[in-house]
């Protein structure tokens, strides 16, 4: 531990008690330096606080000894950073003017040790200031009302790169909590975008990472905020930052274009145009770090839902191959942005309905809607299915050739599904019933179908009977004209309606023989049956046969 020496003068008569004012100011140094490494614990700041360090620490920032008053201030700042109520006992004891002022000062007629020390304070003293900055807009307030923006605006010039990223993270603390104050921070009179962008290119990666925040913090809140980034070619600069390697940078730039992206069709539009950012986006869907691969799925899902020609952009840099594999590769949360961007897809047209389909999108949100423990993510994959077939019958097809039609309906009936999948699986299988002309999927549903699916799928049955002579044949083989007629609907009602319409379909032998009792009366028919007399026997056999003889031996003609 650093400690600095207060000076005695030997031949004053203190020499016999210097050991005792060492004794003092290493105790200071060391009480300020446990409580700072204890507040980086967040589950001792209660005891902390409790004990009255606060009180304690506020009398050591004004000590004689710098290292103590920076120290003193590091623990604060880390106390204030973990917990609101420490925070606001920092501004209700009037700290912030005795902060901001240092902060204010610039460092250009120091030199040595002072220089050395009057840097050190600063960045604690900031790191106080972006702790407190950081909880609610009221505490942001509090530090703009004490021009405490003016003095961060002197910080950002320092050389320090400590003292520069607090700075900077300060805005960024300032700037998410509200629209107005991130107005505040984008005024010309402060200048703060310039010297956001220009901390893009610096070399010391943290000065990069906390830049990229502040400008996502900005641009979250509205279009007019995003275009004065624009103005000042924040897009560019971030493209030229895309190919870097840091995990934790990465993890921030793609964000910040979805957010740039947000508000407008033609931001999103000039991002993609002025930046490569589609087609990274894409490539790092395979990224090593699954954060990284998240959000760049929620760009890409961004993409798809501003215009069609940004659309089949992002389609045709092979996105949807892409986002299959995704899917497949994920779980729970971290699927949703890729089975929403495959839905946002589905409800454009059925031409990108298609693109979905023939890179085996449905058995991607089958999977999703069979195997997943996520709520949304079911739904979601439900409501996609629903879209995707409701075109065409051969969109409808595709789902049948995949049972995604059959796990609609499993879910849609199950009684132990919960009540909002239900619904959705209830709604997604009536969109695709209404194109489904496939046998065999509809004869799979029907035997549990309730009233409103059942005529849905008679009337399916009606628009397939009436034009396929093979599919009326298939469709008495399966059975599935038997339990049709075994149907016992109300007179008059849809159901026995559409009964009607099937039945016509079908010569009336066929109508007659399944009706109910016909196979029954028929079979009495058959034993009270008399065979006529065969000519073709010997009148021997004839006789023998009339009366009632054996006739097992058969003699050949």
């Amino acid at each position: 531990m650093n400690t600095e020496e207060i000076v005695f003068d030997t031949g004053s008569g203190l020499q016999q008690v210097s050991p005792v004012f060492e004794t003092y100011q290493k105790a200071r140094l060391q009480f300020a330096q446990s409580v700072a490494d204890l507040a980086s614990k967040p589950t001792a700041n209660e005891g902390l606080k409790t004990g009255g360090a606060v009180t304690l620490l506020c009398s050591l920032i004004f000590d004689v000894v710098p290292a103590v008053q920076r120290t003193a201030l590091l623990a604060l700042g880390r106390l204030s950073c973990n917990n609101i109520e420490i925070a606001e006992e920092i501004v209700k004891r009037n700290l912030l003017p005795l902060l901001i002022d240092r902060l204010r000062k610039e460092n250009t007629n120091l030199c040595g040790d002072r220089l050395i020390d009057k840097q050190l304070y600063k960045s604690s003293a900031a790191f106080v200031l972006r702790s407190i900055a950081k909880h609610n807009k009221t505490l942001a307030e509090a530090i703009i009302e004490k021009d405490g923006l003016e003095a961060i605006k002197v910080c950002i010039k320092e050389s320090d790169p400590l003292i520069k990223e607090s700075a900077i993270w300060t805005i960024a603390n300032v700037a998410k909590h509200s629209e107005d104050l991130a107005w505040i921070v984008v005024s010309e009179d402060l200048g703060f975008i310039p010297m956001l962008i220009i901390s893009l290119s610096e070399y010391d990666l943290r000065i990069v990472r906390v830049a990229i925040s502040a400008i996502y913090e900005i641009s979250k809140h509205s279009e007019p905020l995003c275009q004065i980034l624009m103005l000042h070619n924040v897009v560019p600069v971030i493209d030229r930052l895309l190919d870097c390697e840091d995990i934790k940078l990465k993890r921030l730039l793609i964000p910040t274009l979805t957010q740039l992206s947000r508000h407008s069709d033609e931001l999103a539009v000039k991002i993609a145009t002025e930046s490569r950012s589609i087609e990274i986006a894409i490539r790092e869907l395979s990224h090593e770090d699954p954060g990284c691969r998240r959000n760049c799925a929620v760009y890409l899902l961004e993409c798809v839902n501003h215009t069609d020609e940004l659309t089949q952009r992002t389609i045709q840099a092979g996105s949807i191959t892409k986002m299959v594999e995704y899917i497949q590769t994920h779980q729970c949360e971290d699927r949703i942005p890729g089975v929403m961007f495959l839905g946002n897809l589905a409800t454009k047209s059925d031409d990108m309905a298609n693109a979905v389909i023939f890179e085996q999108g449905i058995i991607a949100l089958c999977t999703s809607l069979d195997t997943d423990t996520n709520s949304e993510v079911r739904e979601i994959a439900a409501w996609t299915l629903g879209y995707l077939g409701s075109y065409s019958p051969s969109h409808a097809k595709a789902l049948s050739e995949e049972d995604a039609v059959t796990l609609l309906a499993v879910l849609a009936l199950k009684p132990d599904t919960p009540i909002e999948l239900k619904t959705k699986c209830m709604k997604s299988l009536k969109m695709v019933l209404e194109q489904c002309m496939d046998l065999e999927t509809l004869d799979i549903i029907l035997a549990d179908a309730p009233n409103d699916i059942l005529n849905m799928i008679l009337n399916q049955y009606i628009k397939i009977l009436k034009i396929d002579g093979k599919a009326r044949s298939r469709f008495i083989t399966s059975g599935s004209f038997r339990r049709v007629q075994q149907l016992a609907p109300k007179p008059g009602s849809e159901t026995a309606k559409a009964i009607r319409s099937i039945n016509y379909c079908f010569p009336p032998e066929v109508i007659q023989y399944y009706t109910s009792g016909y196979f029954e009366d028929l079979l009495k028919e058959v034993e009270n049956f008399q065979p006529p007399p065969d000519h073709h026997l010997n009148s021997h056999e004839n006789r023998r046969r009339s009366e009632g003889g054996d006739n097992s031996d058969v003699i050949s003609e």
